[in-house]
C-alpha cells in the first residue's frame, strides 16, 4: 500500500462523511445525544432510533448493546475531534463540486482525513490558499502579479 493511501477502520463510514467544522460539530452533538441520553442504557437501538442525522443508520447496525455503543462512540469522537484542520481562501465562493474535490485531493496528499474550514477574499483575484499544519502555499493570482 502507498503511503497517502488510507488505511480503512471501523469508522471510516463516518469520518469519509467529514469535509468542515460544522460537520464534526454536527457528528460530535449526535454523538453526545446518544453518550448522555437519559434512560435504559439497556436499549441502545430506542435512542439512536431517535436520532435525524448522518451516523443513525449505520449506527443501527453497528451497535448491538450499550458497552459497544459506548466505546464506538467515544472513539468515534475521538477520531472526528483529532482530524487535521485545513484553512482554504478562495477567491470567490466555490460551488459544492469544486470543494469537495479540493478536499480529496488534499486528503490524498496529505494521507489522512482533514475537515476544511473555507473562505472567501476577492482580494486573491483568482486562484487559492491552502494553510495546513502551519505550512501555507498561495496559488493566486494576486500573489503572481504582486508577489
Amino acid at each position: 500500500m502507498r503511503w497517502w493511501k488510507r488505511k480503512k477502520t471501523m469508522y471510516s463510514e463516518f469520518l469519509d462523511e467529514i469535509y468542515s467544522k460544522d460537520d464534526v460539530n454536527d457528528l460530535v452533538m449526535e454523538i453526545n445525544l446518544i453518550l448522555h441520553e437519559h434512560g435504559s442504557l439497556d436499549e441502545p437501538q430506542k435512542k439512536i432510533e431517535k436520532l435525524s442525522g448522518k451516523i443513525r443508520k449505520s449506527l443501527l447496525t453497528k451497535i448491538s448493546n450499550s458497552s459497544v455503543e459506548s466505546v464506538f462512540l467515544k472513539n468515534l469522537k475521538k477520531s472526528a475531534l483529532d482530524m487535521e484542520e485545513v484553512k482554504i481562501t478562495f477567491a470567490k465562493k466555490p460551488d459544492e463540486v469544486l470543494k469537495v474535490s479540493i478536499v480529496e485531493k488534499i486528503k490524498e496528499i496529505a494521507g489522512k482525513r482533514v475537515i476544511i474550514e473555507s473562505f472567501v477574499d476577492s482580494s486573491l483575484i483568482g486562484g487559492i490558499i491552502i494553510t495546513a499544519g502551519g505550512k501555507h502555499k498561495d496559488y493566486s493570482v494576486k500573489r503572481k502579479l504582486y508577489g
